[in-house]
Formats: structure tokens, sequence, C-alpha cells
């Protein structure tokens, strides 16, 4: 069974969730580590070549959990079969944030796009949050294998 942080509320804000036509965020399987977030949009909308718009949620998530944070994914594929995006590539929505969650989504195609009301976007999900300390050094106190080597530095 999966860990489950308790209570997050969800606000319905679009009438669609309130009268039951689209359904309540939930996991597709007891293994799925995220759960869909759809376009609460009244009508269908064109995203032109390499454009971004705002597509709302119609939902705001209170996580109420300092120890943790939504996180904000597209969805495999939307962006490797249709070539919607989010244009900030992750979203992080902090454990007190309570205002609606709005999804960016860039067309990376040369076509237009069609976003359709109650399309599946973007995915979200809840993951510990950590706060590091720190100090800073002139030297690392260790060295490792890698070092300072960078991009491809690993084959």
């Amino acid at each position: 069974m999966p860990n489950i942080i308790d209570p997050v509320e969800i606000k319905l804000l679009h009438e669609n969730f309130k009268n039951g036509t689209w359904e309540l965020p939930n996991y597709a399987t007891s293994g799925s580590a995220a759960f869909d977030l759809l376009a609460a949009i009244d009508e269908s909308l064109k995203i032109d070549p390499l454009e971004t718009l705002f597509i709302p949620s119609g939902l705001s998530i209170w996580i109420n959990n300092p120890d943790f944070v939504l996180v904000m994914a597209p969805r495999s594929g939307k962006g490797c079969k249709e070539g919607k995006v989010l244009a900030n590539t992750i979203g992080v929505i902090d454990s007190d944030y309570q205002g609606p969650l709005i999804m960016c989504i860039y067309n990376r195609t040369r076509n237009i796009v069609n976003i359709n009301p109650g399309e599946y976007l973007a995915q979200a999900l809840i993951i510990p949050k950590y706060h590091m300390k720190y100090q800073i050094v002139t030297e690392f106190s260790n060295s490792t294998e890698r070092g300072h080597n960078g991009f491809g530095s690993t084959k």
C-alpha cells in the first residue's frame, strides 16, 4: 500500500468537477506515482507553433504539510506524441500555496495543436521536501572519482 499524507485539501474551481462531468484527481493504479491534471476550459483552444498558453487545471490543492511539495510534470505521451509540454519543464507547488494550479503548456511542434476541454495535459505528484544546511568552503572535504569533469565525462 502506498504512503499517504493526510489531509491534502482540494478546492474544485470548475463546474465540471462539481457536477461530476470530469473525474476528480485519482491514481490510475496502486503503482501510479502521479495523478493527472486536465484542461479546465469550456471550449477548445489552439496553440500556435512554439507558443505557450496558460491552461487552468480547475483545482487548487493545499498540501498543508511543510515536509512535502507538489511537483507538476509533463505527461510523456502528450510530449512525445503531440508536442504538448510544460514550458517550465516542471512546476513546483509549495506546501503553503493555496491558489489555482495553472499549467504553462508549450507547443514545441511546427504545427498548430488543439487543447480540448477535459484533456489530460500534465501530471502531479507529491514528494518529500528537504532543506539543506550548508557551509561555505574553499575546497571540498573529499575528492570524488569524477571530480569537476562535466558533461559526458562518465561515458
